[in-house]
């Protein structure tokens, strides 16, 4: 008997379906089930919210021998029944969800690569160099596994954009563990709101992370820009204006940056630049590869707080400190 969880699809003509496989044989993998489900999700206007308890909606079992395949609900609500304890289930999904963010931090790197080079990065290690090569701020073991087979579909696919889709499974099962296909169907994005004081991280419609921040009113661009530069530690020291991190808008003299004013986050306070706390910028730094797409606009995303109670955090971390030139964002 194989077994998958499921959240349901995000929606909006998004691709990508919500489960995870696990095999109930070890060492014996299945193929993976693609069937989306619905429910489990909260939803923030037309964002659906990414959370690191995502209730498990139901189960499918499958049964080859017996040519049966059983649809199971773990919802009282939905089924109108008792359903089974989804303890081990549960479980199970909260190792899920970790490892399809660093799916989505791998593959949106691996894009973002390949859309500056002209060709796919041949080792992970070429995204993981030292600044200012880190195109991401660390690796973890997640991502070493799934660094070829994930290369082997985007080479595939042909395509500097999607990471996941129906006709791929069969690829990445060959080289991932069951459970770790790609879930997040497009790259990380950036959104600021100027009106609701927030960043977000997206991949499509579904909503990653969502910060308070603070911002300069009028002087804070509005705007689509890409992380150009990526430092930790700015001007040599994790306490000073621009904190511990620092993510360049482009060719601008604006940033995304810590600040050793926290009390001005969710303020207009700032010369144009995007503060964060301390926590937040730290999280997000290893969340967004360099490349990553920032938009700057208004009344784009509802005034939400999304961080999880364990933060995102990457291993194995090179240099990425740049000694040799002091920073003048416009703070």
């Amino acid at each position: 008997v194989s077994r998958a969880w499921g959240w349901g699809a995000p929606g909006g003509g998004r691709r990508g379906p919500a489960l995870g496989v696990c095999p109930a044989v070890p060492g014996k993998p299945q193929p993976p089930l693609l069937h989306p489900a619905a429910g489990g999700w909260e939803q923030a206007g037309d964002w659906l919210v990414w959370a690191d308890d995502l209730p498990v909606a139901y189960g499918l079992e499958q049964s080859p021998a017996e040519g049966r395949t059983a649809l199971q609900a773990y919802d009282a609500r939905a089924c109108e029944c008792a359903p089974p304890d989804s303890a081990a289930l549960q479980q199970r999904a909260r190792q899920w969800i970790p490892q399809q963010e660093s799916l989505g931090v791998l593959a949106s790197a691996m894009i973002h690569y390949k859309q500056a080079n002209g060709a796919w990065p041949a080792s992970l290690q070429e995204l993981a160099g030292p600044y200012p090569d880190n195109w991401i701020a660390g690796t973890d073991s997640t991502m070493e596994q799934a660094f070829q087979p994930l290369l082997v579909q985007l080479k595939r696919k042909g395509v500097d954009g999607v990471t996941g889709n129906a006709d791929a499974p069969e690829v990445l099962a060959k080289g991932m563990a069951p459970g770790q296909q790609p879930f997040f169907a497009e790259p990380y994005e950036m959104i600021v709101d100027t009106d609701t004081h927030t960043l977000a991280v997206v991949s499509g419609n579904v909503l990653i992370r969502s910060y308070p921040v603070g911002l300069g009113g009028s002087q804070t661009p509005e705007g689509t820009f890409v992380i150009s530069e990526k430092v930790i530690n700015p001007n040599g020291k994790d306490n000073g204006e621009f904190g511990s991190r620092g993510m360049q808008l482009s060719d601008t003299n604006y940033a995304i940056h810590g600040t050793n004013e926290p009390d001005s986050i969710g303020k207009d306070e700032s010369l144009g630049c995007v503060r964060m706390g301390k926590k937040d910028v730290e999280e997000l730094f290893d969340l967004v590869p360099k490349g990553t797409k920032v938009r700057i606009g208004k009344g784009i995303l509802p005034k939400l707080k999304n961080v999880p109670a364990e933060r995102f955090a990457l291993g194995d971390r090179q240099d990425q400190t740049n000694p040799h030139r002091t920073y003048h964002w416009l703070n």
